[in-house]
C-alpha cells in the first residue's frame, strides 16, 4: 500500500505546478551568447527558447550571474520574481497566466546583467489550452478516465464526453476535470477556492514516468521543509524555520522552529536576494547566521542582533509524519500531552500508539493536537488517532460514513469506519483494536489549525464532533476538504501511476459533511504578525492559548490591541510577508479491488 504524500514548499515558490518541456529549435540554431553577457549553468537550452503548455503554471530559470542583475518580461501573462538579484547563483520564478486565447503565444524575458551592460532575451512559447498531445499516454489516460466514468463523485458529465486522450496523462485529467466545472461548476468541492477562484484540484496523478514531478517521500536538503519570510524593519528581512525534520542535517545543528536567519553565506537578506538565498537555506551546504531578537517594554520588536553562525549540511531524509511529542506539566496539575502531527501515514501508526502508550502512562489530563501543517493522508490514520482519542467507551461506534456518486448508491454502496474495530471498507486494519489499549479516553481535545489543516484532519474535528466530544479549535479556519478518493495504483509500460479522483464525500455520526468552507476556530488568532515558536512552548502563540485554555478551564477572551496579553515575551514583528498555504494531496483510502 501506498502512502499519502505530502508536499511542503517555501512561502516564496508557487504552489501551481505545470510541465514545461525546453525546446531546441533546429532551424534557428545560434551560437549561445549567455556567457559572454555574463551568465553561465542556465538550465534552458541554447537555443533560449522554452516552450510552455497553455495550462499556466511556473518555470523555475536557474543561472550563475556574473554580477547583479535585473529581469523583466513585457506582457501581462508573464511575471517574474525576483525583478532583480546578486551575482552568484540565482533562481528566476517565470509564471504563466492560462492560456484561453486559442492561438500559441510568445513572450520575451529580459535578463540584464549590470556588470557588463549585456542582456539576455529568452523566448517563452506558450501552447493552448486545446493543444494535442502525441499519444504516448493514451492507455494511461484510457485507464484512468474508465475509472473517472465509474467512479468520479461528479461522474454523470463523463458519460458522453470524448476527451483527448492523446494528451501527457497530467494534462489529460485536467481536461476531464475542466469538461466537468463547465457544467456549472459541478464539482466546485473537488479544489480549493480563493475569492471565487479555484486555486487547484484535489484529484491528482503522480507517476515515475515523464512529464509530471516526482512525489516520492525521500527529499535532500538541509532539512527545513517549510520556511516563512519575513520583513523585520524597513530594510532588513529574515528566514523563519516553521519545519525541521527531526533527525536532518538542520535538525542536528540545532536549527529548529522559532530560530531567525539573517546572513545566508555571510550575506545579509534583502528584498532581492531573499527567494534565491531561502532556496539555498532548502537545499543545504550552506552557512547561516542567526539573529538574536530584542524586544521593547510591550513586546514589540526593536531589533536583531548577530548571534552564532551555523553550517548546513545536505542529505537525503524521509520526512517524519511526526515532528514531536511531549507530555508538559501547566498549573493547578494538568498534565497536557502535544503532538505535532504533519500527515496521517499508516507507516506511522505504530509510532502513535507508542506515543499515546507514554501519553497514557504519565496521566494526561489533556490533549493539544497541533496540526496547523497537516494537509491529510490516509482514513485509516484518521480513524486509529480517534481510537487513540477516545477509548473503550466508543468501541464500535460509527465515526466516518463516505458516500458515492448517484449511481453508486443506487446500488447501495457506503463505507463506514467505526472506532476500535478492525473490518473498514479497505479490509481489516488490526492497528484500530490495538489502539484501543493505549487510549487516553478523553472528551475533551484542543486543535491548532490554520488554512493547510484539511481533509484527514478536518475528518477529526468532524468525526469526534459527531459522536459529541468537544473539539476546541485554536487559529485560523481550516481548509474545507469534505471529500476524499479512493487511489488505484497500476505499472502500466514502464512507469507506475497512483491515480486519486475524488470518490466520495465524508459525513460523521450526525450525518454532518458540509464544511467545504472550512472549520471556523473557536479561539480565533492570526499568528502572522508574531515571530514563531517551537512546537508546544509558550513561545509558540498558539500552543499558549491553547495552555491558557486548559489552565484556566473557560475559553481565553483576546484583546488583539493588547501587545501584553500573552505576557512578557510576545514576539510581536512590525510587518511581514504573506504566507503560502502547504500543498497536499488529500484524504485517501485504498479500495480493496486495486490494481
Amino acid at each position: 500500500m501506498r502512502k499519502f504524500l505530502k508536499f511542503f514548499f517555501i512561502a516564496a515558490m508557487s504552489l501551481s505546478a505545470a510541465s514545461f518541456v525546453s525546446s531546441c529549435d533546429d532551424d534557428n540554431e545560434t551560437l549561445n551568447p549567455a556567457a559572454e553577457i555574463g551568465i553561465t549553468n542556465q538550465s534552458w537550452d541554447l537555443s533560449n527558447t522554452i516552450t510552455a503548455d497553455g495550462q499556466g503554471g511556473t518555470i523555475n530559470l536557474t543561472f550563475t550571474a556574473a554580477g547583479t542583475w535585473k529581469a523583466s518580461c513585457g506582457d501581462q501573462w508573464c511575471k517574474i520574481t525576483p525583478t532583480s538579484g546578486r551575482e552568484g547563483n540565482s533562481q528566476l520564478t517565470v509564471t504563466l497566466e492560462r492560456n484561453t486565447t486559442g492561438a500559441q503565444r510568445t513572450a520575451t524575458v529580459m535578463i540584464r546583467i549590470e556588470s557588463t551592460g549585456k542582456s539576455l532575451l529568452i523566448k517563452i512559447v506558450q501552447g493552448t489550452t486545446t493543444q494535442g498531445g502525441d499519444g504516448t499516454y493514451t492507455s494511461v489516460n484510457e485507464w484512468m478516465f474508465n475509472y473517472m466514468k465509474e467512479k468520479y463523485l461528479w461522474n454523470e458529465p463523463l458519460q458522453t464526453l470524448q476527451p483527448d486522450k492523446s494528451l501527457s496523462y497530467d494534462k489529460f485529467l485536467t481536461s476531464v476535470l475542466d469538461a466537468v466545472d463547465a457544467d456549472n461548476h459541478r464539482n466546485r468541492d473537488d479544489g480549493h477556492w480563493v475569492n471565487g477562484k479555484r486555486e487547484y484540484y484535489y484529484s491528482f496523478i503522480e507517476s515515475d514516468a515523464p512529464v509530471s514531478k516526482s512525489a516520492g517521500e525521500e527529499e535532500t536538503g538541509s532539512g527545513i521543509t517549510y520556511m516563512e519570510l519575513a520583513q523585520i524593519s524597513n530594510t532588513a528581512y529574515a528566514i523563519l524555520p516553521a519545519m525541521v525534520a527531526p533527525g536532518t542535517p538542520a535538525a542536528q545543528a540545532g536549527i529548529k522552529r522559532g530560530d531567525i536567519i539573517i546572513k545566508v553565506n555571510n550575506t545579509a537578506l534583502t528584498s532581492t536576494n531573499l527567494s534565491n538565498l531561502a532556496n539555498r537555506v532548502y537545499d543545504g551546504g550552506v552557512t547561516v547566521t542567526l539573529g538574536e531578537p530584542q524586544f521593547d517594554d510591550e513586546g514589540y520588536l526593536t531589533s536583531i542582533t548577530t548571534g552564532s553562525t551555523i553550517s548546513l549540511a545536505s542529505a537525503t531524509y524521509t520526512d517524519p509524519a511526526i515532528y514531536q511529542s511531549s507530555v508538559l506539566e501547566l498549573s493547578g496539575g494538568k498534565k497536557a500531552g502535544y503532538l505535532a502531527y504533519m500527515g496521517f501515514h499508516t507507516s506511522y501508526d505504530a509510532q502513535l500508539i507508542d506515543i499515546f502508550n507514554q501519553f497514557k502512562s504519565q496521566g494526561i489530563t489533556d490533549l493539544i493536537l497541533d496540526l496547523r501543517y497537516n494537509g491529510g493522508g490516509h482514513v485509516l490514520s484518521s480513524v486509529l488517532l480517534a481510537t487513540l482519542i477516545t477509548g473503550d467507551a466508543y468501541k464500535g461506534q460509527l465515526y466516518s460514513r463516505t458516500t458515492y456518486n448517484a449511481a453508486r448508491a443506487a446500488k447501495g454502496e457506503v463505507g463506514e469506519y467505526r472506532l476500535g474495530t478492525a473490518s473498514t471498507p479497505e479490509g481489516n486494519y488490526s492497528k484500530l483494536t490495538e489502539a484501543l489499549s493505549a487510549s487516553v479516553n478523553l472528551k475533551t481535545i484542543y486543535v491548532i489549525t490554520s488554512e493547510n489543516t484539511a481533509s484527514a484532519s478536518e475528518l477529526i474535528i468532524n468525526g469526534l464532533r459527531g459522536l459529541d466530544l468537544t473539539v476546541n479549535l485554536i487559529g485560523t479556519t481550516t481548509n474545507g476538504k469534505n471529500v476524499g478518493m479512493e487511489a488505484m495504483q497500476s505499472t502500466i509500460g514502464n512507469y507506475t501511476y497512483l491515480f486519486a479522483p475524488i470518490t466520495f464525500y465524508s459525513e460523521n455520526a450526525k450525518g454532518f459533511k458540509d464544511y467545504a468552507d472550512g472549520f471556523t476556530p473557536d479561539v480565533e488568532f492570526d499568528d502572522s504578525q508574531y515571530l514563531l515558536g517551537d512546537f508546544g512552548t509558550s513561545d509558540d502563540i498558539l500552543s499558549k492559548i491553547a495552555f491558557l485554555w486548559i489552565v484556566n478551564g473557560n475559553k481565553p477572551n483576546l484583546s488583539m490591541s493588547r501587545a501584553n496579553t500573552f505576557g512578557t515575551t510576545v514576539r510581536k514583528i512590525k510587518s511581514k510577508s504573506d504566507r503560502t498555504p502547504v500543498q497536499y494531496n488529500g484524504m485517501i483510502a485504498f479500495p480493496e479491488d486495486k490494481n
